[in-house]
């Protein structure tokens, strides 16, 4: 017997299906692809950035993942009664559904709230099963440790560097302009080895896609010990390029500096 289906979307317009943009990034978001590493191969996996190309309702997939920002919230409703009306299950998560549970919750068959690494797979289980719950809560602060990589093989055609994952989640700072400190938690390292493996987990690219490669980090300066141990191994691969993001107040490291130079930083977000 065939697998059941699973689509995971990653939202990005807010005009509706009708004005569309498409944007040309040269990285795709992140959750997508680490949500189709953590899949359970009970399922079969499709990706599709709404950035890239627009959503197709009559997908043979069984089940509708969203990932979603709060600006596309009105849209990723829409979507939903779409699919919905096409007799699809739709399970929404990200940052907004996670900030406004009670808000998002109406609008789905079942929302994840919090960080997706623990509960993920139970979800796929009881979407198999038939037994999905309304609600999924992950522990407010979960460990970093033994996240699989992102699928990177999954990332559109378009994508010039499909090669994104994390070193960390969150940022020392509390600035009230930040949405990291609408109900902020605790800055957290993954382990180093786990990130290089990430960004050597690449064999299912053409030699070029794996060549340039994002940290998709809020602020990869906020443990600055753990930065500079990371980007010393970074240095180490035979990259091409990486782009980063920090926050200003760490170039008045000068040692910081030196190894962003050394691990062949050609973008800097501050």
């Amino acid at each position: 017997m065939a697998k059941p289906k699973l689509q995971i979307i990653v939202l990005f317009q807010n005009l509706g299906d009708q004005e569309a943009y498409f944007a040309r990034s040269p990285a795709p978001p992140l959750s997508g692809m680490l949500v189709a590493g953590l899949t359970p191969p009970i399922v079969e996996v499709d990706l599709l950035h709404e950035m890239v190309r627009p959503i197709d309702y009559d997908t043979d997939a069984d089940f509708i993942a969203l990932s979603f920002m709060d600006y596309c919230a009105p849209h990723a409703s829409a979507v939903a009664r779409e699919f919905q009306r096409r007799g699809k299950v739709v399970v929404a998560g990200g940052r907004y559904v996670s900030t406004f549970p009670d808000d998002a919750a109406p609008h789905f068959d079942a929302i994840v709230v919090g960080e997706a690494e623990r509960v993920w797979a139970r979800v796929v289980d009881d979407l198999v099963c038939g037994t999905l719950e309304a609600r999924y809560d992950a522990e407010k602060a979960p460990s970093l440790e033994n996240i699989p990589p992102p699928r990177y093989d999954l990332a559109e055609p378009e994508v010039t560097a499909p090669v994104v994952t994390e070193a960390t989640r969150g940022c020392p700072h509390r600035c009230t302009y930040c949405q990291l400190n609408i109900a902020p938690k605790p800055y957290r390292t993954r382990p180093i080895a786990d990130v290089i493996r990430d960004l050597r987990a690449t064999s299912r690219l053409p030699f070029q896609k794996r060549k340039i490669a994002m940290l998709y980090d809020n602020n990869l300066g906020g443990d600055m010990a753990y930065a500079k141990e990371l980007l010393r191994g970074i240095a180490g691969l035979d990259l091409w390029g990486i782009g980063v993001q920090f926050s200003l107040n760490c170039l008045r490291d000068e040692e910081f500096l030196d190894l962003l130079e050394r691990a062949r930083c050609r973008m800097a977000f501050l």
